[in-house]
């Protein structure tokens, strides 16, 4: 795999809009100081860093950090390292399964009663059919659970199931290949693999997120549908079309990740305009993307806002989702994508983007605050370098002047002179044989962090301010966190 870091367009861009029945007069947020407090100044230097080709996201647990990468040799390995040292504790090799190429290759993990688990795909020596082997390997150690009938044909790579006890994939098992595709689990505890009745689904429908999944029927000769599970059966499925707009589909991307509890599902979802599969690029019109809020319970639409989607600027962890989802709405724009002259990486063309930023209640769709952030706004895509969103304060490009928002009130702050931020490149897709097409594709890679400044240029070194940190940072015990990037994977542990 190459080390050159490049935005990659992939299949799984999640483009969000929704209908705009609840349009409401909103506030335009004023500056404050009250995100001043946030140490973006002070520079931290890492107290380890390995020479790693990281591929994804790293994980932390139990004391241990662990992550895919791509080895000398060009192959996939799983890699655990003690958090407190950065020592290498085990590796093995790593399989990228059957999962669609655009699904970026994050490691899955598991906590199983006192031990906490890594779960991959492993591919069989000499045998290039796809087929490969579930793996369930204690972080700490690299010990693996004993799996009967462990040969599976993964296309959803195992990860955590919905109910966190035990590891779920979706796909075939060799012992049953004539079957149809299912989703199965298997508690580290039992180490059999067997048919998850939790969360059920039609056959060759495609898992969007925990309990979501969307049919397999497209037009002209069928209806695409979505669908969610609940309690061992399919609680409702209901057509694509009836959710979102005429003309949107799974295959445009989605997002189910935004914010979901009892009262509302709320995802995403665009238009998909088949004509463009056939000529090798695709133009994407950023304001035919829609963001719902479903009832769990019946699928219902309780509301929708149109041309709205995540976006740099808005992307936030669920954990710091406090009343307020923070979004983006396109009141313009374009992107173009298309492959590369190397026919496997693509590359991406952003024009004319202009953008909102909101603050919307994810239970009713109302729309509490609104801050433009126009055409100039590095949250447009335009750029392949993006600031990290990983803390609730953050450097965004508001009408043409970066400064620090806070993404769940709007308030902006101005910048504080020395300002250290995290900022973040997408890596080249890792290339790995798809043994479905028999062709090497680039699956997603995930991106690499490095310290920046307010113009989005580089910094020489590794140190970060502890705003950043809090940024960009994986936090592996208190006040410590990791950040993986071109230089490898790096440890900062804060003074405060």
């Amino acid at each position: 795999m190459s080390r050159h870091v490049t935005k990659t367009a992939l299949i799984g861009l999640a483009v969000i809009t929704a209908l705009s029945g609840c349009a409401t007069s909103t506030a335009e947020p004023k500056p404050t100081t009250a995100v001043a407090v946030t140490d973006f100044v002070t520079p931290i230097e890492p107290a380890w860093t390995i020479d790693v080709d990281l591929v994804g996201k790293p994980i932390s647990q139990n004391g241990y950090v662990a992550s895919y990468v791509a080895a000398a040799d060009g192959a996939l390995n799983v890699v655990a390292w003690d958090a407190a040292t950065g020592v290498e504790v085990w590796r093995d090799v790593a399989a990228v399964g059957a999962t669609t190429q655009g699904v970026v290759v994050d490691l899955g993990g598991l906590k199983s009663g006192e031990k906490s688990f890594v779960t991959y795909l492993s591919p069989i020596v000499g045998d290039d059919s796809g087929w490969s082997e579930l793996v369930i390997a204690e972080i700490g150690s690299g010990v693996s659970t004993s799996i009967s009938n462990n040969m599976v044909w993964a296309t959803q790579r195992p990860a955590a199931c919905a109910d966190d006890i035990a590891v779920c994939f979706t796909g075939f098992l060799e012992a049953a290949d004539d079957a149809d595709r299912a989703n199965f689990r298997i508690d580290p505890k039992v180490g059999t693999i067997v048919a998850d009745t939790d969360v059920v689904m039609p056959a060759r429908a495609r898992m969007l997120s925990d309990r979501l999944f969307s049919t397999n029927a497209r037009s002209p000769d069928g209806v695409e549908e979505l669908g969610y599970s609940a309690d061992g059966a399919v609680a409702w499925q209901l057509p694509y079309s009836d959710i979102f707009a005429e003309g949107y589909s799974s295959d445009g991307g989605w997002n189910w990740d935004l914010f979901r509890s009892d009262e509302v599902l709320v995802g995403s979802g665009s238009y998909f305009d088949r004509a463009r599969l056939d000529i090798g690029e695709r133009v994407i019109d950023l304001t035919q993307t829609q963001t719902v809020g479903l009832d769990p319970a019946s699928g219902d639409s309780l509301w929708s806002l149109d041309a709205t989607s995540d976006c740099p600027a808005s992307s936030i962890g669920p954990e710091l989702i406090d009343d307020v989802l923070p979004l983006c709405r396109y009141n313009s724009g374009t992107m173009t994508y298309a492959l590369r002259a190397d026919g496997i990486n693509f590359e991406t063309i952003y024009a004319d983007v202009d953008i909102d930023l909101l603050g919307m209640d994810p239970l009713s769709g109302e729309v509490e605050w609104t801050l433009a952030l126009g055409s100039t706004s590095t949250e447009s895509g335009a750029s392949a370098i993006f600031f990290e969103t990983g803390s609730v304060i953050r450097a965004v490009n508001v009408a043409g002047a970066v400064s620090l928002v806070n993404a769940l009130t709007g308030d902006v702050t101005d910048l504080p002179d020395g300002a250290i931020f995290a900022c973040g490149q997408h890596r080249d897709g890792f290339e790995a044989l798809q043994h479905s097409s028999g062709d090497v594709v680039a699956y997603g890679a995930g991106h690499d962090g490095f310290p920046c400044t307010s113009d989005l240029a580089a910094i020489e070194g590794t140190a970060y301010s502890p705003g950043a940190l809090r940024m960009g940072g994986l936090e592996t015990g208190e006040n410590t966190f990791v950040i993986g990037g071109a230089s490898g994977l790096s440890s900062y542990t804060l003074l405060d």
